[in-house]
């Protein structure tokens, strides 16, 4: 019994960790994914620009 208990003790910690991974991993990713974004943004705003200032070079 008391080895039951223990291995369900376990099993709760190791799902808890793994759901704190999965959270932290998923945060890490929506932040890139939204810099990455940004950075897209930033470039066909840039490239736009560019073009309108000088539509013979492009």
């Amino acid at each position: 019994m008391k080895t039951i208990l223990l291995e369900m003790v376990g099993l709760q910690f190791g799902t808890k960790g793994i759901r704190k991974y999965l959270h932290l991993s998923s945060l890490a990713t929506n932040t890139y994914v939204s810099t990455l974004n940004a950075n897209l943004k930033g470039l066909i705003f840039y490239v736009v620009f560019l073009k309108k200032s000088s539509p013979d070079t492009i």
